[in-house]
């Protein structure tokens, strides 16, 4: 999980500099999409342990 939010951690500080409202709603899009890709990822390794 943590590799996925430090993934979109660098995405949505790009998107927050380049716009404003763009911006917080890159940033909230970029959030929503880390903590499905951490929880999708959790649930992989569990899986596979």
């Amino acid at each position: 999980m943590s590799t996925a939010a430090a993934s979109a951690a660098p995405v949505a500080l790009s998107m927050l500099r380049r716009g404003g409202g763009v911006g917080v709603l890159g940033a909230l899009a970029a959030v929503a999409v880390g903590v499905l890709a951490g929880r999708a990822a959790a649930k992989q390794a569990a899986d596979g342990e």
